[in-house]
This record gives structure tokens, C-alpha cells and sequence, in this order.
């Protein structure tokens, strides 16, 4: 270890998967702020995601109200509790001044980062051309390209080197030296420069080959099929075209036996490759090329964000580094920082390791939490060889050690069988104590806890069919149990407690479409949302709004919602093209869609690019058109939701605008959404709710499930000897400077699809650096599957296909740990302590999906009435709130549900308006009435000092109480949204208070928190029947059922007003 000295007031605690280390942080926390050791004002906390810290600052502020401590708890809003990203910013924001920052910048989220440093990069070739022309020839000799689309990557390896060396603070300037350092460190490797003209002596060699060989006297299929590739090879050759992969396979092709020996001259030319002077060359100007234009990318990337007043995430984390060494901002901290508490500490990035280590120094009491077992995020910028260097740096200077023992989430069988893998897996790095878990849980299920799967089938896609096969017959069974997590009840297995594990998203396709053929619905992230059917018809009616010259988006449009086939509409555009009326207006007098959207178009300008898209999707009724393509009601969620999918990228592009401070138009809107789409980065719509989830072993991180499957266990192991590593001596670790010592190397691996016999690889393999990467792949290996297999509460279903597995040269990733102990191979499985599991081997065979699809008539709740004429003089959306009073409405029942609830003070009404209507929407969700609840509520609108919560809680008991008893309500819903196109064909958007589903009918309430007196009810239930009118007209259309009466809650005053309105045209037909 290095000199570094460090106070010891970190405590570190171990917190193994399922441990419990939310509820440890938050005794932590609860206890050290009930003590008065801590103020909420001298709190900083990092998580890793929001809702970790959103849920950790509620817990404890629920512990401090329930220990009596309210004046701490109401002051928890002092504490700061957030991501990284978020705590980095208020830090830099308040020290802007000493840090000779502007106050005021504009933080800009990952995804435009990238954008902008597209830009950048951009920007940086356009000083020299000639580069681009340069890498794409680099790229295309070296195989640095997409190995199904051969689309070069340099671009990508490029923002590859940027990333790193950010989040390393690394500067511009030093990343020009790694250049050097990274040939040099390859051509170590290479044997000595050839002085022949290896590229002359193939051409001759390849010439001779083709001119000798008789085709007649060889007719074989294997020496045509070599002389054709040599033909290929040699013209490739002359034009300077040959990559070194096709060097290398050609050193190994040879023809059938007749004609092997005239590739033997071939065969010995082209396996001189590595002595080749022109692959050093193009090693030494690919690997200095990119290292340059990523510097110079990294300063011009600087520059825009300066002239902008922009910053990223790095950018704040960067400047807090800095800022944390200006004498004042120490100071300042140093007085006010009592608790720091980093959470995830195995998944910081280098650089927030070193802000984390300053702010222990200036904290009275610092705690960091993790688990270097779950230390999986390598890919995105952690280390965790150096995380584990910093515990056992911790370690050695005394600081504190804690481990939680206690397994809490998964049942005693599954915490055992992951002790008796995982103890002596991490034996090389962990003492048993940081690995092995007790179980918390009592044994309730009689189950197998562990099965294991074997599939058969001669692909993947048949192995996927026998799996979701076996799926379907275990949701449809109730033979199989798990324990609700919230009842503590034993029921049978639902789909949404299903989690499918794959090792790639490559792999993920089959597996859906497996389980979409067997009827069970699936959340499966992925892009595709633009080649969708109901996107492609949304798609066309944007541009045909746009544009009156895009008559392809005419075409579409008419397909899609007519049904007419291309003949048709073919036949009807050269008939109409032989008139003499304008081209672009086809369509435009006989289709409705179309005749919407052309009357739309000259308000296009006072539009923004959302509102448009939304316009247009209105006008031609594109959502009524999907909901009749669908057969069943998941098929009709999914379309609606991918629509609002696009809608919601829509308004991204706005923010993109903004940021980019370029114009928002629709052209650009479109063009946008097109490149998204070429990107992969068009995210279709998930179905929520019971569906079987399918996700990566990477992604499964942090997240837990009752079932979990785990797939791809004999994927290969594959060391990252080439592309981009981050060098470091370890051993020589400095506390006081964690990120010196720390430098980028790049080797380009320029054998392409190769892999075997390959002189230079296969040593590279053997030195010090592959043999180092080899067991980084081993170690994470390791972390991978003890993440992935901690996944499961109830049961744990390993996946293996029952044919053998090819051989990996590293070894499968199963060979990671001792996979004798990993599958089980019959009913039993014995651990290393002698006692024994009971587990359970299916082989299953591929079959076909047992599903039968029920159609149902879908209905779109209200169609569109031509009739009606868009006032232009008015807003295009309107407010249900701001309807005006109904002619003819009168009041009906009254109806006393409390005592007057006192005010102290001038509150702000509509906060506590909000916070009343939280707690009377808790108490109906929830069905009971929680006192602590509703003073947390109170405490978070910043009313709780304003009203009594027991008298709030009191009236909203007996509010429950009135509307079941009066009601009887079959089903309650809290803040119902409602949607639809009034009279004026405005759009109206709106919630409903409290919505009551009874056997006849529906009972709307809308609360109002007015603390007028009840003299004054009978006017203001009356000023309000405009507004329970729109519901009820949007209710009504939407679920073919009758509004049964109407209501206005007083809830301050305690009352409930009936609002009889007059009856509606479609009554009076039906009376």
C-alpha cells in the first residue's frame, strides 16, 4: 500500500444480496438523528438510483415520527439525500463562486451528452477530412466494424476512450501519451519486421496458384470454391483492400487434396503476417488517430458546453473534485458535514470514488456500504479491483468492518445453496464471513427450491419453445407455490412473479416470441417502437400534416386505416395523377384522415412540434383505427401505450431543442425520430402489471422475484485482452490520490472473425496482460452469477440446453464456480456441510404452444363527430375545472360527514388541498385509516402545523364510512383519468377525484378543501356542475354505463352535496 494516510472514521458494511442494507441504512441513520449526534442539515447521502433515495429518506423520516421525533422528522428535507449526479450538483452549484464557475448552468442528462459530443466529434473531423477517409480505411483492414452490419466503429471506440477517460479525470493532454504507450505495449508481441515485399510475393503467389489449377482435373466443390477466393483475395490485394483477418484465413484455407500443394506457397506467404510492416503500420496509425481525435473531441466538446453554459454529470463530478481542494469550500463542509453515507459503493466510478474519499476526510462520521460480490458494472466505468484495494486499504488502517449476516430475502434452501457455492468460489478474494448469509426466513414451502431445466431441441428457437411450454404449464397449475411478499400468504405462482435472465439481449427475441406464442405477457425492453404498425400509421399522419407533398404518407395512411391493398390505391393514384387536379391533393376529398389533416395544416406554425404530433393523431382518429386492428385487450394496451410512447419522445425532442438551442419544428421532430430509430434507441412500451419479465443478468441487478430463470450458463467466457482496459499497479494503491498511476491502453484486435491459430493472439494471451484480463473475466464471472442466482425469493430454475456444450477456450461461465455444486443432476443435491437439498431435473422436450387466442369486440369509447367544427378563437386544450356552471343543474341530497376542521394560521390552500386529497386516496387504496400516515403527508405539503391530522384522519374515516354505506361501491378508484374532445373540439384532460363503480352505474366526487362556510355549499356545488358535467360526458362515452348522480365533498366544512345535472340528449332519447 502507498503512504496515504486517512482518518478512520469510515465505517464500511458489507451488505451480501437480500441482507437488508435499506433497513440497516436507515436504523443507521434514524438512530444517529434521534440521538441528536446528527442534524438533518449535516446529512449527505449518495444512492445509486432515485427511488433508493427517495425511499431511504422516507423510511427514516417514518422511523422519526414514529419514535416522537417530529421536529427532526419535518426537517429531513435539510438532509441531502440523492444520486451522485444530484449531490455533485448542489455541492457545485453553492461553491460556484470560489470555483470561478457561472451560478447558473444548464445540466444536461447522458443522452444529450452524447448528442452533443456527436457534435463534437463531428466538428473535429470537419478541421481535416482526410481523417475520416483515413479511419474508415484503418477501421476496414483492421475488421473494427460491426460483424453483422461491417459498419466501421471507430466513432464508437473513439467515445469509447472519452468516457474512460472522464470518469478517470483523465485531461486531453494526457490522453495523447497512451497512444505511444499502447503500441509500444502491442508490438511487443510481434516478431521482427519482414524486409520482403509480402504483399508483392502473395499477389505472385495467388497468381501462379490460379494459373496451374485444372478445374477438370479437380472438379471438387472445395478447390472451385477456394480458387473463386482467391480471385477475390488477389483483386482486394492490388487495389490495397485486403484486411488482416483475410491474411490470417488465408494463411489457414487450402484447397480439397488434389490441389493442396499449389496453397501451400499461399499458406506460407500470407501466415507472415505479423511480419508484415504495413499491419504495424496500421496498427500504430489507427491506435494514434484515435487517441488524438478523441482529445481534440474531448476540448471542442469542452468548448460548446462553455459557450452554452452547459455541464454534464462528469462535469459536475469533475469540478466538485476540484472544489473540494479550495481552502474555503473545505472549510465550509468540514464545519457542516456530520454523516456522509455512501450507498453502492462497489458500483462508483473511479473518479466519485476519489470525491468520496475527500468528503470522508471533512465528514465526523462517514458509512459505506456494499458488496463487492455484486461489483458487475466494469463495462460502465467501475473498478472493481479497486474497490476491493480501497476495503482492504480501509482495512488496514482500522477502519471498521461491519457485515450483515442475516439473509431476509430468499428461503433458507436457496441462502444455503448459495453459501455452498459462493464461499469457497470467493475464497481467493473474501473471507467466508463476507460471503456466507443466515437465513432470516422460516422453511413454509415444500417445494423444490432449486430445479434445473435441461431443453432439447437442435436450435435455440426450439429450446425456447420447450422452455415457454414448460412456463405456460406452471403458471396454469396450482401445484406450485410461492409466498406473497406483502400478505405473507402461500399462493400458486402468477406471471409477474417470473423474472427470465438471459446473458445477452441477442438473446432475449426467441425467448418472447416463445412466450407471446404461448399467451403470456411479457416486459421486454427493446427497440422498435418506429417499425410498428400503429407508430408507421401515427408516423404518416405527422408528415402528411407537415408536408402536402409527402403523398407516400397519403399511401400509408390509406392502408392502414382503409384497408385498401396496394393495387388499389396504386390503380387510384395513376387515375388521379391523369387529372387535372393538383398531385399533392390526392386523397384529400374522399379520405376522412386525410381531409382532417389537410384543414389541419395551416395552424401548423402555431403549433409546437408535440402539440402537432398530438393534433394530428386526433384529427384522423388514429387511436380509435389500433384499438380495431386488436383481438384482445393486452393487444390494444400495448398499441395505446406505444402511441404515448411516441408522444413522450416528442416532447424529449423539445428538450433537445432547447438544450441544442436550435428551433423545434416538426421536419426536425421527424427526422429526430427517424434517427432514434437507426440508432436502436426507440424503446417500445412495456405491458406492466402481471407479465413475465425478460431482462439481462446485468440488468437483474438490485431487483428480486419469487421465480427466477437463469439462462446461458455455458455462455463462453471471453477475457477483454483487446479494445480498451484501464492499466493500474494496484499494488501501490494512494489513498490521498486513488486515480494517479492510472493510464488507457488500446490494442485493436485486427484478426477480425478469427480466433484460432493465431501466432500473435495466442501470446498476447499467455503474457501478463492476458493472463491479468483472464482472471478479471474469471472474478467477474463469479460476481455475475452470484447476482443473478441472489435474484429469487421462492424458487430458482437454472437453464441449460441438454446437448453438450462447445468447447470455450476460457471455459463456460459456469466453470466459473464449481458447477457440480451449481446444477443439480436428480432429486437431491448435497452440500459441502453434509446436509442435503431437494431439488428437482426436467428435460424438456421441444412442443408446441398450448394457446387458443380469445377475441373480443374492442370498441374505441367515442367516435368522431364530423360534425363538430374547431372553434379556432379558442384554446386548443380545456380544463374540466374551468367549465362554466350548467344551465338546469340543481342540488339534490345533503349530506353532514364531520365536524368543521379548525385552521391555524393563513395555510396555502392548495397545498393542503393536495395533502388532504393524499390522505383521503391513501385511506381508500390502502383500506384503513394510519394517523402517522396522514401527519406524514401533511408534514411533506409543509401543512402539518396548519390543520389537526387527527381530525383530518377522523373525517376522512367517516367519509369511507358515508360512501360505502350510501354506495356500496363494487370497486373505488382515486384520481381516474379522463380524456375527450368536448362540443368545441377541445381536447380536455382531466382526473377524477373519487370514481365509484356500482352495480347500476357510476358516482362521481370531486373534493373541494374550501373552508367556506355551509351557508355558502349550496353555491359553490352549483359552480362546480360544469365541471362534474364534463365528466360525466366523458365517462359515459367511454364505458357505454350511466353516471348515476354527482357530488361535491366539503371536506374541511364536512359535507357532501349532491349536483343533480340535466339530463343529457342520449337520456332524453332513451326516456
Amino acid at each position: 500500500m502507498g503512504a496515504g494516510r486517512m482518518k478512520t472514521n469510515i465505517e464500511f458494511i458489507s451488505a451480501g444480496a437480500g441482507s437488508g442494507k435499506t433497513y440497516s441504512l436507515t436504523e443507521r441513520m434514524e438512530a444517529l438523528l434521534a440521538s441528536g449526534q446528527v442534524q438533518p442539515a449535516g446529512i449527505l447521502t449518495t444512492t445509486f438510483t432515485k427511488m433508493a433515495a427517495s425511499e431511504l429518506q422516507e423510511r427514516v423520516r417514518q422511523k422519526l415520527i414514529e419514535s416522537g421525533k417530529t421536529t427532526t422528522a419535518n426537517a429531513m428535507g435539510q438532509a441531502q439525500i440523492g444520486t451522485v449526479n444530484s449531490v455533485c450538483g448542489q455541492l457545485v452549484e453553492r461553491f460556484s463562486f470560489e470555483a470561478g464557475l457561472p451560478p447558473e448552468q444548464t445540466v444536461i442528462d447522458e443522452i444529450e451528452s452524447t448528442h452533443l459530443f456527436n457534435q463534437a466529434l463531428d466538428d473535429t473531423l470537419e478541421q481535416d477530412t482526410n481523417r475520416i477517409r483515413q479511419m474508415n480505411a484503418l477501421s476496414s483492414r483492421l475488421q473494427i466494424q460491426d460483424s453483422r452490419t461491417k459498419k466501421t466503429l471507430w466513432r464508437a471506440e473513439i467515445k469509447n476512450i472519452v468516457d474512460k477517460a472522464r470518469s478517470n479525470n483523465i485531461s486531453p493532454e494526457a490522453l495523447r501519451n497512451f497512444a505511444q504507450s499502447s503500441v509500444d505495449s502491442l508490438l511487443h508481441y510481434f516478431p521482427a519486421v519482414s524486409k520482403r515485399d509480402l504483399t508483392s510475393e502473395l499477389v505472385n503467389a495467388i497468381s501462379s496458384a490460379i494459373d496451374k489449377f485444372d478445374s477438370e482435373l479437380d472438379s471438387t466443390k472445395g478447390s472451385i470454391k477456394y480458387f473463386e477466393q482467391l480471385s477475390q483475395y488477389r483483386s482486394l490485394l492490388t487495389n490495397k483492400c485486403m484486411t488482416w483477418g483475410d491474411w490470417i484465413k488465408l494463411s489457414k484455407a487450402k484447397p480439397t487434396k488434389k490441389s493442396v500443394a499449389l496453397a501451400e506457397p499461399i499458406q506460407a506467404i500470407a501466415s507472415d503476417y505479423a511480419k508484415h510492416p504495413e499491419l504495424r503500420q496500421d496498427i500504430t496509425e489507427f491506435t494514434n488517430h484515435i487517441f488524438n481525435i478523441a482529445a481534440d473531441s474531448l476540448g471542442v466538446y469542452r468548448d460548446i458546453k462553455t459557450k452554452r453554459s452547459l455541464v454534464d454529470f462528469v462535469d459536475q463530478e469533475q469540478r466538485l473534485l476540484e472544489i473540494l481542494d479550495n481552502p474555503i469550500a473545505i472549510e465550509a463542509i468540514g464545519e457542516e458535514l456530520q454523516l456522509l453515507m455512501v450507498d453502492e459503493f462497489q458500483d462508483t466510478s473511479p473518479i466519485q470514488l476519489a470525491i468520496f474519499a475527500k468528503l470522508s476526510e471533512l465528514a465526523d462520521t462517514a458509512i459505506w456500504v456494499g458488496d463487492i460480490k455484486q461489483s458487475i458494472y466494469g463495462f460502465r466505468g467501475s473498478d472493481p479491483e479497486l474497490m476491493l484495494t480501497v476495503v482492504e486499504h480501509l482495512k488496514n488502517q482500522g477502519s471498521s468492518i461491519n457485515i450483515l449476516e442475516n439473509s431476509w430475502r430468499s428461503r433458507p434452501e436457496l441462502v444455503n445453496y448459495i453459501n455452498n457455492i459462493f464461499v469457497p468460489a470467493f475464497g481467493n478474494s473474501l473471507t467466508a464471513e463476507q460471503v456466507q448469509l443466515t437465513p432470516a426466513r422460516p422453511i413454509e414451502l415444500s417445494s423444490a427450491a432449486i430445479e434445473h431445466w435441461q431443453l432439447e431441441g437442435s436450435n435455440k428457437t426450439k429450446q425456447a419453445s420447450a422452455l415457454a411450454a414448460a412456463i405456460q404449464t406452471l403458471v396454469t397449475s396450482d401445484d406450485e407455490k410461492v409466498i406473497d411478499k406483502q400478505s405473507k400468504q402461500i399462493r400458486p405462482i402468477a406471471c409477474g412473479d417470473i423474472a427470465i435472465l438471459c446473458r445477452s439481449n441477442a438473446n432475449l427475441p426467441a425467448i418472447a416470441e416463445a412466450l407471446t406464442l404461448c399467451g403470456l405477457p411479457i416486459n421486454y425492453r427493446r427497440p422498435g417502437l418506429l417499425a410498428t404498425p400503429e407508430a408507421s400509421l401515427a408516423m404518416a399522419c405527422l408528415r402528411r400534416l407537415a408536408s402536402n407533398q409527402d403523398t407516400l404518407a397519403s399511401a400509408e395512411i390509406r392502408a392502414l386505416t382503409q384497408g385498401e391493398l396496394p393495387e388499389t390505391w396504386i390503380s387510384d393514384r395513376i387515375q388521379f395523377l391523369q387529372g387535372d387536379t393538383r398531385s399533392t391533393d390526392w386523397g384529400e376529398t374522399e379520405v376522412d384522415a386525410l381531409k382532417a389533416l389537410a384543414s389541419e395544416r395551416e395552424r401548423l406554425l402555431l403549433l409546437t412540434p408535440t402539440e402537432a404530433f398530438e393534433q394530428a393523431l386526433l384529427v384522423t382518429n388514429v387511436r380509435e383505427t389500433l384499438v380495431g386492428w386488436c383481438k384482445t385487450p393486452l393487444e390494444a394496451e400495448l398499441r395505446l401505450k406505444n402511441i404515448d410512447s411516441l408522444l413522450s419522445l416528442s416532447h424529449q425532442f423539445l428538450e433537445h431543442c432547447l438544450t441544442q438551442n436550435i428551433a423545434a419544428t416538426v421536419p426536425g421532430l421527424i427526422i429526430w425520430l427517424q434517427n432514434l430509430s437507426s440508432s436502436e434507441e426507440d424503446w417500445l412500451s412495456e405491458p406492466g402489471g402481471n407479465a413475465i419479465t425478460l431482462l439481462t443478468h446485468h440488468r437483474s441487478k438490485g431487483l428480486e422475484w419469487p421465480v427466477v430463470f437463469a439462462l446461458d450458463l455455458y455462455a463462453n467466457v471471453k477475457p477483454r485482452n483487446w479494445g480498451l482496459n484501464v492499466d493500474s499497479d494496484y499494488s501501490n494503491f494512494d489513498w490521498a490520490s486513488p486515480l494517479s498511476g492510472r493510464a488507457l491502453r488500446y490494442w485493436p484486435s485486427f484478426f477480425g472473425a478469427q480466433s484460432k491459430d493465431i501466432t500473435v493472439k495466442d501470446l498476447v494471451e499467455a503474457g501478463p496482460e492476458g493472463q491479468r484480463a483472464l482472471e478479471a473475466s474469471v472474478e467477474e464471472g463469479k460476481r455475475l452469477l452470484y447476482v443473478s442466482l441472489t435474484r429469487a425469493r421462492d424458487k430458482l430454475v437454472l437453464v441449460t440446453p441438454k446437448k453438450s456444450a462447445t468447447t470455450a477456450p476460457f471455459g463456460h461461465w459456469i466453470d466459473c464456480v464449481n458447477n457440480d455444486a451449481l446444477l443439480p443432476a436428480g432429486e437431491s443435491l448435497e452440500l459441502s456441510d453434509g446436509t442435503t437439498l431437494t431439488t428437482q431435473l426436467k428435460i424438456l422436450s421441444e412442443s408446441e404452444p398450448n394457446f387458443d387466442v380469445v377475441q373480443e369486440n374492442l370498441h374505441w369509447p367515442q367516435a368522431r363527430d364530423e360534425s363538430l367544427i374547431r372553434n379556432d378563437t379558442l384554446p386548443r386544450f380545456a380544463s374540466p375545472s374551468a367549465a362554466l356552471p350548467i344551465e338546469g343543474a340543481c342540488l339534490g341530497e345533503t349530506l353532514v360527514t364531520c365536524d368543521r376542521i379548525g385552521l391555524h394560521g393563513a395555510p396555502d390552500m392548495t397545498l393542503l388541498g393536495e395533502a388532504i386529497h393524499a390522505i383521503i386516496a391513501t385511506g381508500i387504496i390502502n383500506g384503513k385509516q394510519d394517523l402517522k400516515r396522514s401527519e406524514r403527508i401533511l408534514s411533506d405539503h409543509g401543512v402539518a402545523e396548519k390543520i389537526n391530522s387527527a381530525e383530518v384522519e377522523q373525517m376522512t374515516s367517516n367519509f369511507i364510512r358515508i360512501i360505502e354505506e350510501k354506495f356500496q361501491p363494487l370497486n373505488m378508484f382515486v384520481e381516474y383519468p379522463m380524456q375527450f374532445i368536448n362540443e368545441q373540439g377541445q381536447e380536455v384532460k382531466g382526473w377524477i377525484d373519487l370514481l365509484l363503480e356500482t352495480s347500476d352505474g357510476w358516482v362521481i366526487i370531486d373534493h373541494k378543501s374550501s373552508p367556506k362556510a355551509r351557508s355558502e355549499w349550496n353555491d359553490t356545488a352549483l359552480g362546480h356542475s360544469g365541471q362534474l358535467a364534463t365528466y360525466r360526458c366523458a365517462l359515459e362515452a367511454a364505458s357505454k354505463k350511466p353516471v348515476l348522480s354527482t357530488w361535491i365533498h366539503f371536506a374541511i366544512t364536512g359535507g357532501l352535496i349532491e349536483v343533480k345535472l340535466p339530463e343529457t340528449p342520449s337520456e332524453k332519447n332513451a326516456a
